[in-house]
């Protein structure tokens, strides 16, 4: 078994990684954010007009096509910058558009793209999933947080899923942690707030509900 369908330790040590560095985040954000003038920045931004969300939504597709770090720092720094609810507006378009573009190069050049990431049973693996339960299953799918989204990108476009279908669904399971980065980003400025630890508290329940998913795709795929 590989990353993709071995349940329960693999996502507990993604969604250890991936708090591990969210963690270092943080940490490094109120080690050293006096050393950056935030109102400044947001007002350098607003004068930028449209080509400052423009700019954020490019930066996205770049991310998903050159993944050296996870996307979830892109959602906090948009909340950060453009706060709520226009941080999560243009951090969801990114996202969106992201999926499409990779899903695009996924029906072309996909397994080109994803070398020996995914062996041709695991490619049957997700057709059969994807097929068999269209949208639900990309909506499932993107509300892991810990399941890498370029790879889910490409395999759509590998498996050739709808792509009306693959995009509501992603449009749709990305919300509910593109909302809560976004928040986190947000208030990371004020750690005593609320708020702050609610997004938190919402990432980890996020996390937990990984398990769940995670067995029940493996269910689903079981040949």
């Amino acid at each position: 078994m590989n990353r993709l369908t071995r349940p329960g330790a693999a996502t507990a040590a993604k969604g250890l990684g991936l708090a591990v560095v969210l963690g270092l985040a943080i940490a490094f954000w109120w080690r050293f954010h006096h050393l950056i003038d935030l109102d400044a920045l947001r007002a350098a931004l607003s004068s930028l007009g449209p080509w400052a969300p423009a700019g954020l939504v490019a930066l996205f597709v770049v991310q998903q096509l050159i993944p050296v770090f996870p996307n979830f720092l892109l959602v906090a720094l948009a909340g950060l910058l453009f706060g709520l609810p226009w941080g999560v507006a243009w951090a969801w378009l990114g996202i969106v558009a992201s999926a499409a573009v990779l899903y695009a190069l996924g029906t072309r050049w996909g397994r080109r793209l994803i070398g020996g990431m995914v062996g041709d049973e695991h490619l049957l693996m997700a057709e059969t999933l994807m097929l068999r339960r269209g949208a639900w299953a990309v909506l499932a799918i993107r509300m892991i947080p810990v399941l890498p989204s370029y790879l889910v990108s490409y395999l759509a476009g590998i498996v050739r899923i709808p792509f009306g279908v693959y995009l509501v669904g992603t449009a749709i399971g990305v919300l509910p942690g593109t909302v809560l980065y976004a928040l986190l980003g947000e208030r990371i400025t004020r750690p005593s707030d609320p708020w702050f630890w609610a997004a938190l508290l919402g990432l980890a329940a996020l996390s937990g509900l990984a398990f769940t998913i995670d067995s029940r795709v493996k269910r689903e795929t079981e040949l």
